[in-house]
């Protein structure tokens, strides 16, 4: 929560700066924006990467139980979304 308070207050000084109209205001505008931006996509990948190594420990897990011979259907039906969803076209 404390990083989205801090992309809107990015963005309002961005907004107060662009009103300014100098190009000194401008610039300092900009590199906010980059800024807001940059943790955006931080943020984002984070997320990606969390749900990728949570996938990663499925199907580990199904790898494990298939190698013992203890593949469930209920496994199966868990780990089919994440094949899927990572190795489809």
């Amino acid at each position: 929560m404390k990083q989205l308070e801090l992309v809107i207050v990015q963005f309002e000084e961005v907004k107060r700066l662009i009103g300014v109209g100098r190009v000194p205001q401008l610039r300092l505008a900009f590199i906010l924006l980059d800024s807001a931006v940059e943790l955006i996509m931080h943020r984002k990948a984070q997320d990606e990467l969390a749900l990728e190594h949570w996938d990663l420990q499925r199907l580990e897990r199904c790898r494990r139980a298939e190698k013992n011979g203890h593949v469930s259907d209920e496994l199966r039906s868990e780990i089919t979304p994440v094949i899927q969803r990572n190795w489809s076209g």
